[in-house]
């Protein structure tokens, strides 16, 4: 594998105090204590390790392999970014806190690989642009959106109502097809 930077596992605190975790790309342990650092991350433990979500036998993309990201993880994802970033909270602390604090194995690996992306110098858009799976192309156009009028936290509030009202629409649809079978069965059996 030629070409790629190591993994590392970190451990530290944040400047509130809290314990925060998680899985980072860099040349060495140095680098990645230094990335930390300017993130607000005081380093307690740095030990190398494989990619996010690594599991046995799975090539290193266990993370893929994991629950599916639903709308509601997606919702959640998209409340919590705009809280954190109303908050001024800096966009890689709050990634990380997402990663670390996701419940969902499979996204906690996609906010892992965004945070590395976001750390090479790529742009929010363009770092989620790498998991079309999960983000479609109007999420990430707002995004862009965002990006380009300094207004990315209100954007992620936005995507969060979208989604919602997506989901109760989808529901509302489900519920209805349901429906439509009682009447055929109620009358089938009142005959």
């Amino acid at each position: 594998m030629a070409g790629y930077m190591p993994y590392f596992a970190y451990k530290g605190r944040s400047l509130r105090g809290e314990l925060v975790q998680g899985v980072y790309e860099a040349a060495d342990s140095g680098v990645l204590a230094s990335i930390l650092m300017q993130d607000g991350i005081t380093p307690i433990e740095i030990s190398p390790t494989g990619p996010p979500g690594e599991g046995a036998g799975d090539g290193g993309l266990g993370y893929l392999l994991g629950k599916s990201i639903t709308t509601t993880d997606l919702m959640m994802f998209s409340r919590q970014m705009y809280t954190l970033l109303k908050a001024g909270i800096p966009i890689m602390n709050a990634l990380s806190g997402l990663q670390a604090s996701t419940a969902n194995r499979k996204l906690s690996g996609v906010i892992g690989d965004i945070r590395q992306r976001l750390g090479s110098g790529r742009e929010l858009s363009v770092a989620m642009r790498g998991h079309p799976e999960v983000f479609s192309s109007f999420y990430l156009s707002m995004v862009r959106v965002g990006e380009g009028t300094g207004m990315l936290e209100t954007v992620f509030m936005r995507m969060f109502d979208h989604l919602e009202f997506e989901k109760f629409m989808r529901d509302q649809i489900r519920s209805d097809e349901r429906s439509i079978w009682k009447v055929p069965a109620i009358c089938l059996v009142s005959r």
